[in-house]
C-alpha cells in the first residue's frame, strides 16, 4: 500500500492538557526534521474529533491521521473509531492510551492502526508514527505491547476459557445482574461462567478473577 500524501493535517483527541502538549511538541519536532506535517489539532473529547474530522471532509485542511486517547470524558476512544470507520473514515488511527495494555487488541479489532502505551518514549511513538504514514492500511504495536499480547494469549491459551467465559471475566468487576444485562444472558447463566472460570483458573475469590482479567488484558486497569 502506497504511503500517505505529505504533509499530513493531524488530529490530537486527549484530555489531558500535558499529553496533548508532549504529543504536539513531538510532531513539530517530527515536522522540523521532515517537513512531513502540515498542522497539528488538538481537542478534548471524542464529540469534537468527530466533528472536527466531519466539517474538514473534502477540505483542503482534511484530517489525514487521528491520534486518539481511549478514555476520553464523553465516550470511549473505542466508540469512536468504531462511528468513524462505520461512516466510511478511512484515514490512519492510532490510539495512545493510559490504560493496561489489553486494550490494545481492542483497538485493533475496533479499526484502528496503531497501539502506543503512554508510558512508551518518544521515540517508539515516532516509530509508530512513521510506520503509519508509510503503511496506512497496516497495523502497527510496539515492541512491548506485542509482547505484552503474546503473553496474555498464552495466559488464556493455557486457561482454556471459551469465548462465552472471556466475556464474562472482562465484565466481573460488576454484579452479575449488570454482567447479565450487558451480555443479554440471563444471571444464571453467569454464574453458571463464573463457576466454570473460577474451576479452570483455580481461585476462590472476584478479587482473583479481576486479578487475572488485568494480567490476561481482558479487562481495564483503572
Amino acid at each position: 500500500m502506497n504511503s500517505l500524501r505529505l504533509p499530513l493535517s493531524i488530529l490530537i483527541a486527549d484530555d489531558h492538557d500535558i499529553a496533548r502538549f508532549a504529543l504536539a511538541q513531538w510532531l513539530r519536532e517530527e515536522q522540523e526534521r521532515t517537513q512531513a506535517i502540515a498542522g497539528i489539532t488538538a481537542v478534548a473529547t471524542c464529540q469534537k474529533a468527530l466533528e472536527t474530522i466531519r466539517s474538514t471532509m473534502g477540505k483542503t485542511n482534511a484530517i489525514d491521521m487521528l491520534i486518539i486517547d481511549l478514555d476520553l470524558p464523553d465516550m470511549t476512544g473505542l466508540e469512536a473509531i468504531v462511528i468513524l470507520r462505520k461512516e466510511g473514515w478511512e484515514k490512519p488511527i492510532m490510539v495512545i492510551s493510559g490504560s493496561y495494555i489489553g486494550t490494545a487488541k481492542d483497538a485493533l479489532a475496533a479499526g484502528a492502526n496503531g497501539f502506543l502505551s503512554k508510558q512508551e518514549p518518544q521515540e517508539v511513538f515516532l516509530e509508530g508514527f512513521r510506520f503509519i504514514t508509510q503503511n496506512p492500511q497496516a497495523q502497527w504495536v510496539s515492541p512491548q505491547t506485542h509482547r505484552q499480547i503474546m503473553y496474555s494469549d498464552a495466559l488464556l491459551k493455557k486457561a482454556d476459557l471459551t469465548p462465552a467465559e472471556q466475556a464474562v471475566l472482562r465484565l466481573v468487576k460488576f454484579s452479575n445482574k449488570e454482567i447479565a444485562e450487558k451480555l443479554g444472558i440471563a444471571e444464571s447463566t453467569v454464574k453458571k461462567h463464573l463457576w466454570s472460570i473460577f474451576q479452570k483458573l483455580g481461585i476462590t475469590s472476584r478479587y482473583d478473577a479481576i486479578s487475572f482479567a488485568m494480567e490476561a488484558g481482558l479487562m481495564l486497569s483503572r
